[in-house]
């Protein structure tokens, strides 16, 4: 079985990064600077955030279809 992991399409999230706290609050999404190193895994990028970055935190569903996959 052949298959490649890839980040996930920033595309997704660019209407996010430019908004501030209230905005993304409105919208479930938390605006944090990472403060630890090997603790805030980017799932863009495929590695870790480097301290004093700043990440959103928001919940992605990668399957939003009603079915068993």
């Amino acid at each position: 079985m052949n298959f490649r992991i890839t980040g996930l399409s920033p595309d997704i999230f660019t209407d996010f990064f430019g908004q501030l706290g209230d905005e993304l609050k409105k919208l479930n999404i938390i605006r944090y600077t990472a403060d630890a190193e090997n603790a805030f895994p980017c799932r863009i990028r495929l590695q870790d955030a480097a301290i004093g970055d700043s990440l959103l935190l928001v919940n992605y569903e990668h399957q939003p279809a009603q079915n068993a996959y």
